[in-house]
């Protein structure tokens, strides 16, 4: 055969074209796949809440120490903290309160609970307790505004508990212990749901505690400014029972059994503080949490 002046194999057949595009084609497909599932990936990460956490910020540090201190007793010198005698209502911007809830809550907080709950502004702005007890009516959405109101809580011998809030008893006006007239409570009213115990306990949130009879009960007051008791007809008292300061409870040695009230709320007009939330949590300490399933 003469010469064709091609050397055999330097240009490809049509075919061999073919098939390179083809494989080609094949291998960006596989490329695509490839980052198409690390798209998705990266997606399903984020949906399953690993970029995005949910901060609530602990209830306690909206309640200003100081400011408490001063509507309780501004004479008290040493930093004082009264946050513990008082309850807690959490009110909504559309005016909700817990209280509107007769039939799973009624009752404001008391500290103890208050302080444990959470805000968390990206839920609705929602006050949350993640305990097993505090009733879903204090879930508050759009929470606004924390109203305190100054309670005693009346203890029975057995433990059983039930409180009043000042706000809601009858006012009386007593010349304190500098001759000046002041609003007080009768430490009666504050048992008027029961009788026959024989020996009252006034008690500190600190545990201290003194013992009085029913006589000098029905004669004491509780000056409301002072935030101390007085005794007109008991002069002879000693001064740390005549001038008892700062009562959280008072127990009575009797059995209230089942019949009693649980709570007695005073008017939302006799709220000694309100505290608002703020628009902005950046001066506040958040934590994680977990809102779980509805």
């Amino acid at each position: 055969m003469p010469p064709t002046g091609k050397a055999d194999g330097i240009y490809p057949s049509a075919s061999n074209k073919n098939m390179e595009v083809t494989t080609l084609k094949k291998y960006l497909f596989v490329l695509f796949a490839i980052a198409l599932l690390l798209s998705i990936s990266a997606c399903s990460e984020k949906d399953n809440g690993t970029d995005a956490e949910i901060l609530g910020y602990l209830l306690d540090q909206f309640i200003d120490t100081a400011q408490v201190q001063e509507i309780t007793d501004p004479t008290e010198e040493d930093p004082t903290d009264f946050r513990d005698l008082y309850n807690y209502e959490i009110v909504a911007s559309d005016g909700f309160s817990p209280r509107d809830r007769e039939e799973t809550a009624g009752y404001d907080l008391d500290w103890s609970v208050f302080k444990t709950g959470f805000m968390v502004p990206s839920n609705q702005l929602r006050t949350m307790f993640f305990d097993d007890t505090t009733p879903g009516a204090f879930e508050v959405k759009n929470a606004t505004t924390i109203r305190l109101y100054r309670r005693i809580v009346v203890v029975d011998s057995l433990g059983n508990s039930h409180y009043k809030e000042l706000g809601k008893l009858p006012v009386y006006t007593v010349t304190n212990y500098d001759g000046v007239d002041e609003e007080a409570i009768k430490l009666s009213d504050l048992l008027s749901d029961h009788s026959g115990y024989t020996t009252i306990s006034l008690m500190a949130s600190d545990g201290y505690s003194k013992d009085y009879t029913p006589e000098q009960i029905a004669d004491g007051y509780y000056l409301l400014q002072s935030e101390r008791t007085t005794f007109p007809s008991f002069e002879e008292l000693p001064n740390n029972m005549k001038k008892f300061k700062y009562i959280d409870r008072i127990k009575v040695d009797m059995d209230f059994g089942t019949d009693i009230p649980l709570y007695m709320n005073a008017d939302n007009d006799k709220a000694d503080i309100s505290f608002t939330f703020p628009a902005q949590y950046d001066g506040f300490t958040g934590q994680v949490v977990e809102l779980g399933e509805d």
